[in-house]
C-alpha cells in the first residue's frame, strides 16, 4: 500500500492479528472502516500484548472474503483498477487445514507445546491509478436565491480534479440536506449518480436536488420524560409553532433541553411528513388535507431521565486549586479528602436540581508532594438550580458553603460561609454567557489563632458583592481548543447600598486566542488584567485588609494557572496580593498522539500593591509541559525555570513582609518549579 493507510484498510478485515498495547502517533489517528481520512497512515509504535486478550484463529474462508473486502473497499476509495497480486499464509500448511494434528510434527512451531502455531498472512496489493472527477454538476437550484446556491454548493466534499470516493459522495449528499434544512427546507431531496470510466480512470458527479416547500414548525411532542414535567422541556425548545423550520434550530434545542441537567440523554429530531401522492390530489379529500400539511413539521423531542436521586461516595487528592463561585484560583496548598454527596434531579418537580456535599479534608500548606504539618479542614456545600426561571433558557442558582480550615495563604483557621443568589443563561447557541447575582460572605478567625510570624490574624469581616461575568466564546473545543478565541469580564461591585466591610470594585477581563498550525499544532496566547479600586473600608479591619481588599478575593499570582515560573502567591509583591496585577501567557502546544501531548511556554507577570501596572516588571518564566487526556480533562505536568535578566522583584517593603518564624524571607520558588494539576493552563 502506498496512497492509502494500512491501518484503515486492516480495520474492515475479519482477518486480524492480537490486540497489542501502544501509541500511535499524531492525532489523524484512522477510524472506522468507511470512515475518512482513508489516506493518513501515522506511525505506530506497539509495545506488548496483555495475557488476557485472546488470540484470533485464522479461518479460510474468512480470508477469502477479505480479498474481496480489500477490492470493494478500493474501488469505493476510487481506485477501481487495483488489485490483490496475492494472499500468502506462512506456514503454508495453514491454507489446507484450520486446526493442527493433535500429535505429531505439524510442520510449525506450536506455541507453548500443546498451543497452536504462529500464522502470518501477507496481502499484497497493486492499488492502480485513482480515478479522479472530471466534473461535478448540480441540477435543480434555480429556485433557490443565489447565496443558498453558494452554500449548498459549498457543502460538496467531492470536487473536480481530485480522487473520486464514495464516503465523500455520500457526506455530500447529506450536506447539501443540511443547508437546505436550514434554510427551511425540510423535505428537500438530493439525489446523485456517479458515472465512472474505469479504463481512464475519470468519474463524472450528477446532484439533483429537489428544494420542496419551505417548511414551518408544528407541534413540539415530548417523550420518555416519564414522571418529569413536560411543559419546560418543551419551552426549553424555543421552537415556536409557525415558525420558519431550521435544522440549526434543532440542534440549538436538543443543546438546551440537555443543559436542563435532569437527563441522562436527549435526542430532538424533525417528525417529517408522508408526502402527498400527487397523482390523488384533488380528488381525496384525506389526501387533499395531507397535501396541505406538507409544510408543517412536527418535532420529537425524546428524553432519557437520570436517575432521580442518587448517593456518591469517594476520595480524591486536590492540588492546589482553590475554586470559588466564577474562578479557579492556585493556592500553596493540597489536600486528600472524602467526599459524599447527594444529588435529587427533580426535587418537589419543575426539574429543579439539588447537590448536597460533604467534604472532609487533610490539607498539607505545602506545594505538592511536600507532607510537611497536614492539618484537618472541612467543606460543606449545597446548590439549588431552577431551570426556566423567569424565562424557558434561565437557570436560577442558590447556593450555600461553609469552609473550616487553615487560611491557603497563612496558618491561621478561619471559618468562611458565603451565600449567593443569581441568574445565568447562553445566548446564540451557547456562545455568548451571562452570570449575574449577588454574593455573601462571612469571614470568622476563631480566637488564639496567629499567623505564622505569631502577629494577629486577620480581623472578622462581613463582605456583600453583585457579580457579573460575561464570556463569549469562539473556541473549537471548550477543553481542548485548537482554533478561535475567548474574551471574559468578571465584575464585583461590593458595598455602598449592601452591609459590607469593604466598598469597592474589581474587575477581570481575560482574552485567549488559539491560532492552528500545520501538523495539527496550537499556537495558543493569553492577555489578563487585574484591577482593584477599594474606595473604603472599615476602621477596625488590618492594614493590609484596608488597603488591598477581603483576603480570599485579593489578587494573586504564580501557581498552575498563572505564572508558572512561581509558586502559588508568590508573583510580584507576594502572598498578601495586590491591588493591580496583569499575566501574559504564550504556549506551543504539540501533539504527540491523540491522548498525549507537549508544550512549550512562556509566561510573565506581575502582582502590584499600588494602583499602577508595573509593565516594566516583567518576572518571566520558560518551560515545558506534558499533558495526558482524559475524559476529566488534562492532567498536566509543567516544569517552569525563571528567566535571571527578566526578574524585577518587588520593593523592599514586599521582602520583609514575605518572613518565615525566625525573621528569614519565605521562598518564592527558586529558579524551578513544577506544577501537577488537571486542565490546561488557559
Amino acid at each position: 500500500m502506498e496512497e492509502m493507510s494500512e491501518a484503515q484498510l486492516r480495520s474492515c478485515l475479519a482477518t486480524a492479528p492480537r490486540t497489542r498495547a501502544g501509541l500511535t502517533f499524531g492525532v489523524n489517528e484512522p477510524g472506522a472502516c468507511s470512515e475518512p481520512p482513508f489516506d493518513v497512515d501515522p506511525p505506530r509504535w506497539n509495545w506488548w500484548s496483555w495475557p488476557w486478550t485472546r488470540w484470533p484463529l485464522l479461518d479460510r474462508v474468512a480470508l477469502d472474503r477479505d480479498r474481496a473486502r480489500v477490492l470493494r473497499w478500493y474501488q469505493a476509495r476510487g481506485f477501481h483498477s487495483a488489485e490483490v497480486l496475492s494472499v500468502e499464509v506462512e506456514p503454508a500448511q495453514a491454507l489446507e487445514h484450520d486446526t493442527l494434528p493433535a500429535e505429531g510434527d505439524p510442520g510449525c512451531d506450536r506455541r507453548r507445546g500443546s498451543q497452536g502455531c504462529r500464522a502470518e498472512v501477507t496481502i499484497t496489493i497493486s492499488e492502480g491509478p485513482p480515478t479522479l472527477i472530471e466534473e461535478v454538476v448540480v441540477a435543480g437550484l434555480q429556485e433557490l436565491d443565489a447565496e443558498l446556491r453558494a452554500e449548498v454548493k459549498q457543502s460538496i466534499a467531492v470536487h473536480r480534479g481530485e480522487r473520486f470516493d464514495e464516503a465523500l459522495y455520500d457526506q455530500s449528499k447529506q450536506k447539501m440536506r443540511d443547508a437546505l434544512g436550514n434554510a427551511g427546507y425540510a423535505l428537500a431531496e438530493v439525489e446523485g449518480n456517479a458515472r465512472v470510466d474505469r479504463v481512464g480512470q475519470k468519474a463524472w458527479v450528477y446532484f439533483t436536488v429537489r428544494p420542496g416547500p419551505v417548511c414551518a414548525f408544528g407541534r413540539v411532542v415530548v417523550e420518555g420524560n416519564e414522571n418529569m414535567p413536560s411543559a419546560p422541556i418543551r419551552a426549553a425548545t424555543k421552537i415556536r409553532r409557525g415558525a420558519r423550520y431550521s435544522f440549526d434550530e434543532i440542534v440549538d434545542a436538543q443543546r438546551a433541553v440537555l443543559a436542563l441537567g435532569s437527563f441522562s440523554a436527549v435526542t430532538v429530531e424533525p417528525m417529517l411528513p408522508e408526502p402527498a401522492d400527487e397523482n390523488q390530489a384533488g380528488k381525496d379529500s384525506a389526501n387533499k388535507a395531507r397535501a396541505s400539511k406538507d409544510n408543517v413539521v412536527d418535532v420529537r423531542v425524546k428524553v432519557q431521565p437520570a436517575r432521580e436521586s442518587s448517593f456518591g461516595f469517594g476520595f480524591g487528592v486536590q492540588s492546589g486549586v482553590l475554586q470559588t463561585a466564577t474562578e479557579s484560583i492556585s493556592v500553596p496548598q493540597w489536600d486528600v479528602h472524602l467526599v459524599g454527596r447527594y444529588q435529587h434531579k427533580n426535587l418537589f418537580g419543575g426539574l429543579r436540581q439539588l447537590s448536597l456535599e460533604e467534604k472532609p479534608r487533610i490539607i498539607v500548606q505545602e506545594p505538592f508532594p511536600g507532607f510537611e504539618r497536614p492539618r484537618f479542614g472541612n467543606t460543606i456545600s449545597a446548590e439549588l438550580r431552577q431551570p426556566g426561571f423567569l424565562e424557558p433558557r434561565t437557570t436560577g442558582i442558590v447556593d450555600s458553603s461553609h469552609t473550616f480550615g487553615p487560611d491557603p495563604y497563612d496558618t491561621f483557621f478561619r471559618h468562611r460561609l458565603d451565600t449567593g443568589l443569581g441568574v445565568e443563561r447562553t445566548f446564540f447557541r451557547g456562545k455568548l454567557y451571562v452570570l449575574t447575582g449577588i454574593r455573601n460572605s462571612w469571614y470568622r478567625v476563631p480566637s488564639g489563632e496567629n499567623r505564622f510570624d505569631g502577629s494577629e490574624p486577620p480581623a472578622n469581616s462581613i463582605l456583600t458583592f453583585l457579580e457579573q461575568v460575561v464570556r463569549l466564546d469562539f473556541r473549537d473545543h471548550v477543553h481542548r481548543p485548537h482554533a478561535g478565541a475567548m474574551f471574559q469580564l468578571t465584575s464585583h461591585e461590593a458595598g455602598f447600598f449592601l452591609p459590607s466591610s469593604w466598598n469597592y470594585v474589581r474587575l477581570l477581563p481575560d482574552a485567549r486566542v488559539y491560532v492552528p498550525l500545520p501538523a495539527a499544532i496550537t499556537l495558543a496566547g493569553r492577555f489578563a488584567l487585574g484591577m482593584y479600586f477599594v474606595r473604603s473600608a472599615d476602621s477596625d479591619l488590618d492594614a493590609f485588609s484596608q488597603n488591598l481588599g477581603p483576603r480570599d478575593y485579593r489578587l494573586r499570582g504564580g501557581g498552575a494557572s498563572s505564572n508558572r515560573g512561581f509558586l502559588p502567591g508568590r508573583l510580584g509583591d507576594g502572598l498578601e496580593g495586590g491591588i493591580r496585577r496583569w499575566e501574559a501567557s504564550l504556549e506551543l502546544r504539540v501533539p504527540v498522539t491523540t491522548d498525549l501531548g507537549l508544550v512549550l511556554f512562556g509566561d510573565m507577570g506581575d502582582v502590584h500593591r499600588n494602583a499602577s501596572f508595573r509593565f516594566d516588571h516583567p518576572q518571566a518564566a520558560t518551560g515545558f509541559g506534558v499533558r495526558y487526556f482524559t475524559i476529566v480533562g488534562a492532567i498536566r505536568l509543567d516544569f517552569a525555570w525563571t528567566i535571571p535578566g527578566l526578574q524585577v522583584l518587588a520593593e523592599s517593603d514586599a521582602r520583609t513582609i514575605d518572613l518565615d518564624a525566625a525573621g528569614q524571607p519565605r521562598s518564592r520558588g527558586g529558579r524551578f518549579v513544577f506544577h501537577i494539576t488537571i486542565g490546561e493552563a488557559f
